[in-house]
């Protein structure tokens, strides 16, 4: 049972320097899923309302009523493609159209309570 959903932004700053091997996302917000969706288990639900209620439509969205802005500042981005989004069964990766799991078994995968490393594959040139 999904009581809540966090929302993770990609660190724009680290993106910058091409040979650093790690994509680093911050805990931007915390959204509370309403009891109906927390007992469907369709995971796509909760991705789609975490998703809506992360997103400036009529009002800035870290005031909506679902949401706990967990980002520093005075304001913070919607979410796009290529951010993360963990729920109970997993970690999704927002798509253009959509949600695609991302994988954690192995190596290369780092979660902490305020932010998630996955390691970029790095070729060698020889």
């Amino acid at each position: 049972m999904t009581t809540k959903a966090l929302v993770f932004q990609k660190d724009w700053k680290w993106m910058t320097d091409d040979s650093y091997p790690n994509d680093k996302f911050n805990l931007v917000a915390e959204v509370n899923i309403p009891d109906e969706l927390k007992y469907s288990n369709k995971s796509m639900s909760v991705l789609d309302w975490a998703y809506e209620w992360t997103n400036t439509i009529d009002n800035y969205w870290w005031d909506n009523q679902n949401v706990i802005p967990r980002f520093e500042g005075e304001g913070c981005r919607s979410t796009s493609m290529g951010d993360l989004i963990k729920i109970d069964d997993g970690i999704y990766s927002v798509e253009a159209c959509g949600f695609k799991p991302v994988d954690t078994k192995g190596s290369g995968y780092l979660f902490a309570t305020d932010r998630i490393f996955l390691e970029k594959k790095v070729k060698e040139v020889v």
